[in-house]
Protein backbone atom coordinates (compact mmCIF):
# COMPACT_ATOMS: atom_id res chain seq x y z
CA UNK A 1 0.00 0.00 0.00
CA UNK A 2 2.76 2.39 0.89
CA UNK A 3 4.64 1.85 -2.52
CA UNK A 4 1.45 2.41 -4.55
CA UNK A 5 1.18 5.45 -2.71
CA UNK A 6 4.02 6.77 -3.43
CA UNK A 7 3.77 5.76 -7.19
CA UNK A 8 0.64 7.79 -7.62
CA UNK A 9 2.23 10.98 -5.65
CA UNK A 10 5.07 10.79 -7.92
CA UNK A 11 2.78 10.54 -11.00
CA UNK A 12 0.59 13.89 -9.82
CA UNK A 13 3.78 15.36 -8.96
CA UNK A 14 5.16 14.83 -12.44
CA UNK A 15 1.68 16.03 -13.81
CA UNK A 16 2.26 19.30 -11.92
CA UNK A 17 5.73 19.72 -13.20
CA UNK A 18 5.21 19.22 -16.96
CA UNK A 19 2.92 21.76 -16.98
CA UNK A 20 3.76 25.32 -18.57
CA UNK A 21 2.04 28.54 -18.39
CA UNK A 22 1.15 30.24 -21.87
CA UNK A 23 0.68 34.70 -21.16
CA UNK A 24 -0.51 37.06 -23.53
CA UNK A 25 -2.15 40.13 -23.58
CA UNK A 26 -4.59 41.68 -26.26
CA UNK A 27 -4.48 45.12 -27.75
CA UNK A 28 -5.91 46.49 -30.94
CA UNK A 29 -4.02 48.12 -33.99
CA UNK A 30 -3.47 51.29 -31.60
CA UNK A 31 -1.69 49.66 -28.90
CA UNK A 32 -4.84 49.99 -26.45
CA UNK A 33 -5.92 47.38 -24.20
CA UNK A 34 -8.50 44.53 -25.49
CA UNK A 35 -10.20 43.41 -22.02
CA UNK A 36 -12.16 40.53 -21.64
CA UNK A 37 -11.16 38.88 -24.69
CA UNK A 38 -11.79 35.19 -24.44
CA UNK A 39 -8.37 32.63 -25.43
CA UNK A 40 -8.40 28.66 -25.89
CA UNK A 41 -5.97 26.15 -26.33
CA UNK A 42 -6.49 23.35 -29.11
CA UNK A 43 -4.16 20.24 -29.52
CA UNK A 44 -2.37 20.68 -33.08
CA UNK A 45 -3.19 16.95 -34.35
CA UNK A 46 -7.08 16.45 -33.69
CA UNK A 47 -7.80 19.99 -32.57
CA UNK A 48 -9.35 18.78 -29.43
CA UNK A 49 -9.95 21.41 -27.13
CA UNK A 50 -7.46 21.52 -23.87
CA UNK A 51 -8.56 24.50 -21.80
CA UNK A 52 -9.45 27.98 -22.16
CA UNK A 53 -10.15 31.70 -19.92
CA UNK A 54 -10.67 35.12 -20.51
CA UNK A 55 -8.24 38.01 -20.68
CA UNK A 56 -8.82 40.72 -17.36
CA UNK A 57 -9.17 44.50 -17.33
CA UNK A 58 -6.00 45.01 -18.69
CA UNK A 59 -6.42 42.53 -21.49
CA UNK A 60 -3.79 39.19 -19.76
CA UNK A 61 -5.18 36.06 -20.09
CA UNK A 62 -2.71 32.93 -18.34
CA UNK A 63 -3.39 28.99 -19.71
CA UNK A 64 -1.93 25.95 -18.25
CA UNK A 65 -1.12 23.03 -20.06
CA UNK A 66 1.58 20.13 -20.59
CA UNK A 67 4.79 20.18 -23.18
CA UNK A 68 3.41 19.73 -26.78
CA UNK A 69 2.21 21.68 -29.93
CA UNK A 70 -1.01 23.89 -29.53
CA UNK A 71 -2.52 26.14 -31.32
CA UNK A 72 -4.32 29.24 -29.01
CA UNK A 73 -7.95 31.12 -30.62
CA UNK A 74 -8.26 34.45 -29.27
CA UNK A 75 -11.72 35.77 -30.03
CA UNK A 76 -13.82 38.78 -29.12
CA UNK A 77 -16.88 40.52 -30.95
CA UNK A 78 -16.51 42.73 -33.25
CA UNK A 79 -12.74 41.42 -33.62
CA UNK A 80 -11.67 38.81 -36.33
CA UNK A 81 -10.15 35.81 -34.97
CA UNK A 82 -7.01 35.24 -33.97
CA UNK A 83 -5.16 32.58 -34.60
CA UNK A 84 -1.10 31.71 -32.84
CA UNK A 85 0.70 27.97 -33.81
CA UNK A 86 2.83 27.09 -30.80
CA UNK A 87 5.51 24.77 -30.06
CA UNK A 88 5.55 24.25 -25.79
CA UNK A 89 8.31 23.42 -24.15
CA UNK A 90 8.67 26.15 -21.28
CA UNK A 91 6.44 28.57 -19.52
CA UNK A 92 5.76 31.06 -23.25
CA UNK A 93 4.95 34.59 -23.31
CA UNK A 94 3.17 35.36 -25.97
CA UNK A 95 3.23 38.98 -25.96
CA UNK A 96 1.15 41.76 -27.06
CA UNK A 97 -1.39 40.15 -29.24
CA UNK A 98 -3.04 42.59 -32.36
CA UNK A 99 -6.66 41.97 -32.84
CA UNK A 100 -7.72 43.55 -35.77
CA UNK A 101 -11.66 44.64 -36.30
CA UNK A 102 -14.27 42.69 -37.81
CA UNK A 103 -17.01 44.78 -38.99
CA UNK A 104 -16.53 48.65 -39.99
CA UNK A 105 -17.44 50.70 -37.46
CA UNK A 106 -20.28 53.22 -37.63
CA UNK A 107 -19.46 56.64 -36.71
CA UNK A 108 -22.46 58.04 -35.63
CA UNK A 109 -26.04 55.87 -34.78
CA UNK A 110 -29.47 57.56 -34.95
CA UNK A 111 -32.21 55.79 -32.42
CA UNK A 112 -35.68 56.80 -33.42
CA UNK A 113 -38.73 55.94 -31.68
CA UNK A 114 -42.20 56.16 -31.64
CA UNK A 115 -44.84 57.24 -28.82
CA UNK A 116 -47.41 54.54 -27.66
CA UNK A 117 -50.96 55.27 -29.04
CA UNK A 118 -52.06 55.04 -25.33
CA UNK A 119 -49.74 56.31 -22.30
CA UNK A 120 -50.92 56.37 -18.23
CA UNK A 121 -49.89 59.07 -16.34
CA UNK A 122 -51.03 59.16 -12.71
CA UNK A 123 -53.87 61.74 -13.02
CA UNK A 124 -54.34 61.58 -16.87
CA UNK A 125 -54.57 59.34 -20.03
CA UNK A 126 -52.84 60.49 -23.08
CA UNK A 127 -54.15 59.44 -26.41
CA UNK A 128 -51.12 60.00 -29.29
CA UNK A 129 -53.86 60.31 -32.16
CA UNK A 130 -51.40 61.21 -34.63
CA UNK A 131 -49.81 57.96 -34.29
CA UNK A 132 -52.95 56.54 -35.74
CA UNK A 133 -53.45 56.32 -38.98
CA UNK A 134 -57.69 55.84 -38.87
CA UNK A 135 -57.54 59.93 -37.26
CA UNK A 136 -56.11 60.62 -41.01
CA UNK A 137 -58.96 63.04 -42.68
CA UNK A 138 -60.78 63.29 -39.70
CA UNK A 139 -61.80 66.84 -37.83
CA UNK A 140 -61.57 66.91 -33.99
CA UNK A 141 -65.13 65.73 -33.38
CA UNK A 142 -64.09 62.46 -35.37
CA UNK A 143 -60.66 62.10 -33.34
CA UNK A 144 -62.75 62.55 -29.95
CA UNK A 145 -65.36 60.14 -30.95
CA UNK A 146 -62.19 57.30 -31.47
CA UNK A 147 -61.32 57.85 -27.93
CA UNK A 148 -61.95 55.74 -25.12
CA UNK A 149 -64.64 56.99 -22.61
CA UNK A 150 -65.17 59.83 -25.10
CA UNK A 151 -68.78 59.64 -27.16
CA UNK A 152 -69.69 62.25 -29.39
CA UNK A 153 -73.27 63.01 -30.55
CA UNK A 154 -74.69 63.71 -34.49
CA UNK A 155 -75.25 67.74 -33.19
CA UNK A 156 -71.12 67.71 -31.71
CA UNK A 157 -72.11 67.58 -28.42
CA UNK A 158 -69.25 65.57 -26.26
CA UNK A 159 -69.47 63.42 -23.07
CA UNK A 160 -67.00 61.51 -20.84
CA UNK A 161 -68.14 58.03 -19.48
CA UNK A 162 -71.93 59.52 -20.45
CA UNK A 163 -71.80 62.64 -18.77
CA UNK A 164 -71.78 65.80 -20.71
CA UNK A 165 -70.33 67.97 -17.52
CA UNK A 166 -66.96 67.44 -19.30
CA UNK A 167 -64.75 70.47 -19.93
CA UNK A 168 -62.63 70.92 -23.15
CA UNK A 169 -59.39 72.76 -23.55
CA UNK A 170 -57.27 73.77 -26.23
CA UNK A 171 -53.38 73.56 -25.20
CA UNK A 172 -54.63 73.78 -21.85
CA UNK A 173 -56.51 77.25 -21.64
CA UNK A 174 -60.46 77.91 -22.84
CA UNK A 175 -60.82 78.04 -26.48
CA UNK A 176 -64.33 79.20 -28.71
CA UNK A 177 -63.78 75.88 -30.48
CA UNK A 178 -65.15 73.93 -27.32
CA UNK A 179 -68.26 75.70 -26.47
CA UNK A 180 -67.96 79.42 -26.42
CA UNK A 181 -69.92 79.37 -29.29
CA UNK A 182 -71.46 75.85 -31.44
CA UNK A 183 -69.88 72.72 -29.84
CA UNK A 184 -69.98 72.04 -33.74
CA UNK A 185 -67.15 74.28 -34.23
CA UNK A 186 -64.71 71.09 -33.08
CA UNK A 187 -65.55 69.67 -36.61
CA UNK A 188 -63.85 72.82 -38.12
CA UNK A 189 -60.31 71.69 -36.43
CA UNK A 190 -58.89 69.27 -38.18
CA UNK A 191 -57.28 66.24 -36.90
CA UNK A 192 -54.42 66.82 -38.62
CA UNK A 193 -53.16 69.50 -36.53
CA UNK A 194 -53.33 67.41 -33.15
CA UNK A 195 -50.65 66.22 -31.20
CA UNK A 196 -52.47 64.51 -28.45
CA UNK A 197 -55.39 64.27 -26.07
CA UNK A 198 -55.26 64.25 -22.64
CA UNK A 199 -58.07 62.80 -20.90
CA UNK A 200 -58.57 63.66 -16.78
CA UNK A 201 -61.12 61.71 -15.16
CA UNK A 202 -60.57 63.25 -11.58
CA UNK A 203 -59.41 66.69 -12.13
CA UNK A 204 -57.52 68.81 -9.00
CA UNK A 205 -57.62 72.03 -8.27
CA UNK A 206 -55.42 73.27 -11.17
CA UNK A 207 -58.66 73.17 -13.68
CA UNK A 208 -60.99 74.60 -11.73
CA UNK A 209 -63.44 72.00 -12.64
CA UNK A 210 -65.83 71.90 -9.38
CA UNK A 211 -69.37 70.31 -10.06
CA UNK A 212 -67.48 68.76 -13.58
CA UNK A 213 -67.05 64.70 -14.74
CA UNK A 214 -63.45 65.18 -16.53
CA UNK A 215 -61.85 67.26 -18.63
CA UNK A 216 -61.03 66.69 -22.05
CA UNK A 217 -57.23 68.95 -23.10
CA UNK A 218 -56.63 68.72 -27.05
CA UNK A 219 -52.79 69.10 -27.41
CA UNK A 220 -51.99 70.89 -31.05
CA UNK A 221 -48.80 69.99 -33.08
CA UNK A 222 -45.77 72.15 -32.10
CA UNK A 223 -42.32 70.90 -32.97
CA UNK A 224 -39.69 72.08 -30.46
CA UNK A 225 -36.58 70.34 -32.28
CA UNK A 226 -33.66 72.78 -33.14
CA UNK A 227 -33.42 73.81 -36.85
CA UNK A 228 -36.02 73.72 -39.39
CA UNK A 229 -38.57 70.68 -39.25
CA UNK A 230 -41.29 69.69 -40.71
CA UNK A 231 -43.82 67.48 -42.17
CA UNK A 232 -46.97 67.91 -44.76
CA UNK A 233 -49.87 65.78 -45.35
CA UNK A 234 -52.51 64.74 -48.12
CA UNK A 235 -55.42 62.95 -48.20
CA UNK A 236 -57.73 61.62 -51.00
CA UNK A 237 -60.95 59.20 -50.61
CA UNK A 238 -64.05 58.48 -51.79
CA UNK A 239 -66.98 59.62 -51.94
CA UNK A 240 -64.66 62.84 -52.53
CA UNK A 241 -62.61 63.98 -49.40
CA UNK A 242 -59.64 65.92 -50.28
CA UNK A 243 -57.45 67.17 -47.49
CA UNK A 244 -54.05 68.72 -46.60
CA UNK A 245 -52.14 69.55 -44.09
CA UNK A 246 -48.72 70.70 -42.35
CA UNK A 247 -46.55 71.18 -39.85
CA UNK A 248 -43.37 73.21 -39.49
CA UNK A 249 -41.26 74.97 -36.84
CA UNK A 250 -37.75 76.63 -36.67
CA UNK A 251 -35.72 76.91 -33.56
CA UNK A 252 -32.47 78.54 -32.71
CA UNK A 253 -31.14 79.01 -29.24
CA UNK A 254 -33.46 81.77 -27.78
CA UNK A 255 -36.65 80.98 -30.07
CA UNK A 256 -39.15 78.50 -31.96
CA UNK A 257 -41.30 79.64 -34.59
CA UNK A 258 -44.12 77.07 -35.61
CA UNK A 259 -46.91 77.13 -37.65
CA UNK A 260 -49.37 74.29 -38.44
CA UNK A 261 -52.69 74.67 -41.29
CA UNK A 262 -54.98 71.81 -42.37
CA UNK A 263 -58.09 72.19 -44.72
CA UNK A 264 -60.01 69.48 -45.55
CA UNK A 265 -63.26 69.27 -48.28
CA UNK A 266 -65.78 66.24 -48.31
CA UNK A 267 -68.90 65.31 -49.84
CA UNK A 268 -70.98 62.89 -47.83
CA UNK A 269 -74.00 61.08 -50.09
CA UNK A 270 -77.15 58.72 -48.53
CA UNK A 271 -80.03 57.67 -49.38
CA UNK A 272 -83.16 55.57 -47.31
CA UNK A 273 -86.56 54.51 -47.87
CA UNK A 274 -89.70 53.04 -46.20
CA UNK A 275 -92.47 51.21 -47.51
CA UNK A 276 -95.67 50.10 -45.69
CA UNK A 277 -99.04 48.63 -46.36
CA UNK A 278 -102.39 48.10 -44.45
CA UNK A 279 -105.10 46.14 -45.69
CA UNK A 280 -108.30 45.08 -44.00
CA UNK A 281 -111.63 43.76 -45.07
CA UNK A 282 -112.92 46.73 -46.47
CA UNK A 283 -109.68 49.08 -46.89
CA UNK A 284 -106.13 48.76 -48.62
CA UNK A 285 -103.70 51.18 -48.99
CA UNK A 286 -99.67 52.12 -48.94
CA UNK A 287 -97.09 54.60 -48.05
CA UNK A 288 -94.09 54.96 -49.46
CA UNK A 289 -90.96 57.12 -48.58
CA UNK A 290 -87.70 58.33 -50.30
CA UNK A 291 -85.26 60.33 -49.19
CA UNK A 292 -81.94 61.25 -50.21
CA UNK A 293 -79.81 63.34 -48.63
CA UNK A 294 -76.21 65.49 -49.60
CA UNK A 295 -73.98 66.89 -46.82
CA UNK A 296 -70.72 69.23 -48.10
CA UNK A 297 -68.00 70.33 -45.53
CA UNK A 298 -65.43 72.67 -46.15
CA UNK A 299 -63.02 73.09 -42.97
CA UNK A 300 -59.79 75.12 -42.84
CA UNK A 301 -57.50 76.13 -40.01
CA UNK A 302 -53.88 77.60 -39.46
CA UNK A 303 -52.30 78.24 -35.94
CA UNK A 304 -48.83 80.49 -36.32
CA UNK A 305 -46.53 81.64 -33.13
CA UNK A 306 -42.96 81.79 -31.21
CA UNK A 307 -41.71 80.49 -27.82
CA UNK A 308 -39.14 82.71 -26.51
CA UNK A 309 -37.07 81.10 -23.83
CA UNK A 310 -36.14 83.77 -21.43
CA UNK A 311 -34.17 81.60 -19.37
CA UNK A 312 -33.89 77.53 -19.75
CA UNK A 313 -36.80 77.53 -17.21
CA UNK A 314 -38.73 80.44 -18.10
CA UNK A 315 -40.43 80.83 -21.71
CA UNK A 316 -43.12 83.51 -23.03
CA UNK A 317 -45.46 81.93 -25.97
CA UNK A 318 -47.56 83.65 -28.25
CA UNK A 319 -50.04 82.39 -30.86
CA UNK A 320 -52.87 83.00 -33.05
CA UNK A 321 -55.34 80.56 -34.38
CA UNK A 322 -57.72 81.11 -37.20
CA UNK A 323 -60.70 78.62 -37.79
CA UNK A 324 -63.17 78.83 -40.44
CA UNK A 325 -65.77 76.08 -42.09
CA UNK A 326 -68.70 76.11 -43.98
CA UNK A 327 -71.75 73.17 -44.69
CA UNK A 328 -74.40 72.64 -47.35
CA UNK A 329 -76.67 70.12 -46.32
CA UNK A 330 -79.93 69.26 -48.70
CA UNK A 331 -82.03 66.50 -48.51
CA UNK A 332 -85.04 65.61 -50.86
CA UNK A 333 -87.98 63.71 -49.24
CA UNK A 334 -90.58 62.18 -51.49
CA UNK A 335 -93.87 61.15 -50.16
CA UNK A 336 -96.15 58.82 -52.42
CA UNK A 337 -99.78 57.47 -51.13
CA UNK A 338 -100.79 54.21 -53.21
CA UNK A 339 -104.15 52.85 -53.52
CA UNK A 340 -105.04 49.02 -53.59
CA UNK A 341 -103.24 48.35 -56.94
CA UNK A 342 -100.28 50.23 -56.25
CA UNK A 343 -101.04 53.18 -58.09
CA UNK A 344 -99.41 56.70 -57.03
CA UNK A 345 -102.72 58.77 -55.24
CA UNK A 346 -101.07 61.40 -53.92
CA UNK A 347 -97.39 63.00 -54.27
CA UNK A 348 -95.57 65.43 -52.23
CA UNK A 349 -91.73 66.37 -52.78
CA UNK A 350 -90.01 68.34 -49.50
CA UNK A 351 -86.63 69.95 -50.38
CA UNK A 352 -84.22 71.26 -47.09
CA UNK A 353 -81.83 73.29 -48.18
CA UNK A 354 -79.28 74.58 -45.12
CA UNK A 355 -76.00 76.38 -45.38
CA UNK A 356 -74.10 77.11 -42.08
CA UNK A 357 -70.90 79.11 -41.71
CA UNK A 358 -68.80 79.71 -39.15
CA UNK A 359 -65.62 81.87 -38.33
CA UNK A 360 -63.53 82.20 -35.44
CA UNK A 361 -60.24 84.01 -34.83
CA UNK A 362 -58.30 84.21 -31.36
CA UNK A 363 -54.90 85.57 -30.34
CA UNK A 364 -52.94 84.11 -27.00
CA UNK A 365 -50.17 84.68 -24.64
CA UNK A 366 -48.71 82.56 -22.09
CA UNK A 367 -46.12 82.51 -19.67
CA UNK A 368 -44.57 79.66 -18.49
CA UNK A 369 -42.15 79.01 -15.48
CA UNK A 370 -40.71 75.65 -14.35
CA UNK A 371 -39.11 75.45 -10.77
CA UNK A 372 -36.53 73.11 -9.96
CA UNK A 373 -39.33 71.01 -8.25
CA UNK A 374 -40.58 68.09 -10.44
CA UNK A 375 -43.75 68.81 -12.16
CA UNK A 376 -44.23 71.76 -10.11
CA UNK A 377 -44.89 75.28 -12.50
CA UNK A 378 -46.29 78.75 -12.38
CA UNK A 379 -48.50 79.83 -15.23
CA UNK A 380 -51.86 81.53 -15.52
CA UNK A 381 -54.80 80.25 -14.06
CA UNK A 382 -57.18 77.77 -16.21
Amino acid sequence: MRRLLTVILFLQLSVIVKAQTITGQTTDEKGAVVPFSTAILFRSKDSSQVTGGVSDEKGVFKLKAAPGKYFVKISLLSYKDKFININLVKDLQLGAIVLKPGSKTLAQVEIVGEKKLMELDLDKRVYNVSQDVSNIGANASEVLANVPSVTVDVDGNVALRGSQGVRILIDGKPSALTGIKSTDALRNLQGAMIDRIEVVTNPSSRFDAAGETGVINIILKKNKTRGFNGNFTGTLGYPQQLGAAYAINYRNEKMNLFSSFGVNQRKGPGKSSTYRTYESADTSWAYNESMRRERKDLGANIMVGMDYYLTDNTTLTGSVLYSGGKENNVSRLRYEDLDGNGQIKNATLRINDEDAREENTEATLSFRKKYDQQEKENGPPM
